[in-house]
């Protein structure tokens, strides 16, 4: 890094060509004979001014104005005969009313060294000063900077911390290290940075600050174009013990893409949370699970079950469809709700879903049911799915019930299939009630394996189903996650549970894993329809 080229890369050129096209220029000398030239705002506002002195060196300022044409930021240059910056002056505001922050900054350049001030105050107009900072860098021979003071002082001018940087350049990977100490009013070393460059752009820096009661490290990564990729912040006590702990990963975009969260308060349990986009920045996708950690190396168990929220937005931005997966500790999802909606916002449907597991994670049960805008219950799928104790799948059933507005059951289809998907049975009914919900009358239908030639039963009393509005999820096959993995423990030799023969049966030797040997439950639970 050249003296001059380091400094001037990090500064705006405001004495390049053609900054005065479209501008009012004017002309003059000034009251000690020196030449002017300003540009002015369309408004007639002073928005750049040169100022060229006899022995050849200019002065050079630039005006930031708002709206209403008041400055909110000043830039002003020396240059010297030779055109090289050899000081500046900086006044920058953030921020509006109370909370306006304004910071003043002069550098200058001594010889090898490059003295900085800087003044903050916070406040409207010239607000109260809050703080500063001088410090001073010096560079070798080749221009290259090696050697950085900072200090920080309060509004009282009383100092606060002193850090010291000393860089190492390599040119050939065009890499700069800097290690740094930073220091307490009594000259003891309270913390530590480090800096990783490549050119001048930071991509890593680890600033350390020690305490009595532990160390905070603090880690910042950025791509090879500035933009931040990873920060976190690790606190540990002082005895080395990790107390809490918060990461963050950010995508192209700068964009959060996975977090991580743990704080004194939780006893060593974190939040972890994973985020998708679409093309237009709109989050898709947003994943978080709770763990428990259990070691300084790592070492965890899933707490709670992991969420997965996800929605679809149309052109224009608005929501479409919104889905909500929930995932048991083994990362097999156990239940999600989805709900569509019209271009008003307005909810057009909602449909719940639950599974079941056996211990081998496979899929015992599922459970689905659609609601209307309403939140009426409209239809509801249930599907069994059995296992032979040594041969694997051995077919499921399929109930489907559809409901009218009143909640009745105006319909269901229930299948039986073997383990090659082929249908061995089929039951269906229909049923017709009037206006105020009274059953009028309705129809079995019994079909053979071939699909053909029904057995028709009239029904002369109201078939209810076996589901209700409330969703409760309540069957034999499908309890919830817990039960089914408690009673997976039992022998596999035990008996199966006998089942009765109003509820879907295919083979009586093929029942889910997670409840074989619990034959005492099954007279318990009801049935899954009941002609």
């Amino acid at each position: 890094m050249n003296i001059m080229n380091f400094y001037n890369s990090h500064m705006t050129n405001y004495d390049k060509e053609g900054f005065d096209k479209g501008l009012v220029v004017e002309q003059y000398k000034d009251s000690s004979g020196n030449k002017a030239k300003d540009h002015l705002d369309i408004n007639g506002k002073l928005i750049w001014r040169k100022t060229v002195l006899k022995d050849k060196s200019e002065a050079i300022s630039y005006f930031d104005r708002n709206a209403q044409g008041s400055i909110i930021n000043r830039y002003d240059q020396i240059r010297n005969a030779k055109g090289e910056v050899v000081k500046s002056y900086e006044l920058t505001r953030t921020g509006s009313g109370d909370s306006t922050v304004t910071v003043k900054m002069t550098r200058e350049f001594r010889g090898r060294n490059i003295i900085t001030n800087s003044e903050s105050y916070t406040g409207k107009g010239k607000g109260t000063i809050s703080g500063y900072t001088r410090s001073s860098d010096k560079v070798n021979r080749d221009g290259k900077i090696i050697h950085n003071e900072m200090s920080k002082f309060d509004a009282d001018n009383k100092l606060i911390n002193t850090t010291i940087m000393r860089y190492s350049h390599d040119d050939k990977k065009n890499q700069i290290i800097a290690n740094g100490n930073i220091k307490d009013i009594n000259g003891k070393s309270i913390g530590s940075i480090y800096t990783k460059y490549h050119g001048d752009i930071p991509i890593e820096i680890v600033t350390r600050n020690n305490s009595g009661s532990g160390k905070e490290t603090i880690t910042q990564k950025f791509s090879s174009d500035g933009k931040i990729t990873f920060d976190s912040k690790e606190v540990r006590d002082s005895y080395g013990d990790l107390i809490s702990i918060d990461t963050r990963k950010y995508d192209s975009a700068g964009r959060i893409t996975h977090s991580e969260e743990m704080s004194p308060e939780t006893d060593r349990v974190f939040t972890e949370n994973e985020y998708k986009y679409d093309a237009f920045g709109n989050i898709t996708e947003h994943a978080v699970e709770t763990k428990k950690m259990l070691d300084d190396k790592g070492e965890h168990k899933v707490l709670t079950k992991k969420i997965v929220t996800s929605q679809q937005v149309d052109d224009v931005g608005n929501l479409i469809s919104k889905t909500e997966s929930k995932y048991n500790s083994r990362d097999l999802m156990v239940s999600s709700e989805k709900e569509t909606f019209n271009s008003d916002g307005e909810r057009i449907t909602k449909v719940v879903t639950e599974n079941s597991f056996d211990s081998d994670r496979d899929l015992t049960c599922e459970i689905k049911k659609t609601f209307d805008s309403n939140e009426n219950l409209i239809e509801c799928t249930q599907k069994n799915h059995f296992y032979h104790e040594t041969d694997g799948y051995d077919g499921e059933s399929e109930l489907t019930e559809k409901f009218d507005n009143n909640g009745k059951m105006k319909s269901s289809i229930e299948k039986i299939y073997d383990d090659k998907g082929n249908v061995t049975s089929k039951v269906e009914i229909s049923q017709s009630f009037d206006r105020n919900g009274h059953f009028i009358k309705g129809q079995k239908f019994t079909f053979d394996n071939s699909d053909n030639y029904p057995n028709i039963e009239n029904i002369r009393e109201e078939i209810t189903g076996t589901e209700n509005k409330s969703f409760d999820g309540n069957s034999l096959a499908c309890g919830t996650d817990q039960l089914a993995e408690s009673m997976s423990s039992f022998s596999g030799k035990e008996a199966a549970p006998a089942l009765e023969s109003h509820i879907l049966t295919g083979n009586t030797n093929s029942v889910p894993r997670s409840l074989v040997g619990v034959a005492n439950f099954a007279s318990k639970a009801p049935a899954l329809l009941i002609y």
